[in-house]
């Protein structure tokens, strides 16, 4: 079975090879379709709404089964902003984003905050279906780890006393936002499709 996962975010796209790597799939990225340089406008309001409008375009466009997200992290503190605009919010690097949001948050009693992504899978049409994975946690006091990306050093999941940055690929594979989103989606491929019926060696 071919899926086009529509990112061309290559952090993004290793978290996800990794969730599905034991299932008989060939995954296409979006530069492996010629699409890396299709910019698609996120004009929803809903995590839901922008992941449906990727997984719309490039579904359409591929004549592929396609999966997009759309992922972000909701702060208590700033009425849950970045949320959906997680990308944009705050201009410049990932160092500077997260700057803004702890300068935002300096004096903030409450710190509690959480991820959030949602998949849509979408083969051409069909109605869309939709997967959604949470984690919560807190912010951080300032930015730790070198790994991962976006607002990872500074978010530090529940139970955890290190950031998403310190944890590392490993422990976002299994418990992350999106691995936990991503998880359903394999659950889902491999209950309804032939996928349970082959599987990979």
């Amino acid at each position: 079975m071919d899926l086009v996962v529509a990112t061309t975010n290559s952090n993004k796209l290793s978290e996800i090879k990794e969730i599905f790597q034991d299932l008989p799939l060939t995954i296409f990225s979006l530069a492996d379709v010629s699409m890396q340089d299709v910019d698609v406008e996120e004009t929803g309001t809903t995590f839901a709404e922008n992941a449906y409008i990727k997984a719309a375009f490039y579904s359409n466009v591929t004549h592929k089964l396609c999966v997009a997200d759309d992922s972000g992290l909701e702060v208590t503190a700033l009425n849950n902003e970045p949320g959906v605009a997680s990308n944009r919010w705050h201009p410049g690097t990932d160092g500077e984003k997260n700057q803004a949001l702890l300068n935002r948050i300096a004096t903030a009693g409450d710190r509690s905050a959480r991820f959030v992504t949602v998949a849509c899978l979408l083969q051409e049409g069909a109605e869309p279906l939709y997967f959604e994975g949470v984690i919560t946690g807190k912010i951080a006091e300032q930015p730790s780890g070198s790994a991962g990306f976006g607002y990872d050093p500074i978010f530090t999941p529940d139970g955890e006393t290190d950031t998403f940055a310190q944890l590392g690929s490993e422990y976002k594979a299994k418990y992350s936002h999106r691995a936990r989103a991503f998880m359903k989606v394999k659950d889902h491929l491999v209950t309804t499709t032939s996928l349970n019926k082959s599987p990979k060696n």
